[in-house]
């Protein structure tokens, strides 16, 4: 598992994981509430990402996900302030 924590002050506040792994056949788990939005096929390098909206003040949320395969990782995270 590889991931990232946010804390917000205010509400409706979208967070973002994007990751990239390095080929093979792996299949991407998304951390806990949160929504694949973006997966791709078998290749290299493997991309996915994945987003929860979340309506108040958040305390280290964890932004992870799981993978089948063990190879190198590159992991960022965003939380977005809504309007």
């Amino acid at each position: 598992m590889v991931g990232c924590t946010f804390s917000t002050s205010n509400s409706n506040n979208m967070i973002i994981g994007f990751g990239s792994q390095g080929g093979g056949s792996l299949v991407w788990t998304p951390g806990a509430s949160f929504a694949l939005i973006l997966g791709s096929s078998p290749g290299n390098p493997r991309v996915n990402a994945e987003c929860q909206i979340v309506s108040g003040a958040q305390n280290r949320l964890a932004v992870s996900v799981t993978s089948t395969s063990s190879n190198r990782w590159t992991w960022l995270g965003d939380a977005i302030q809504g309007a």
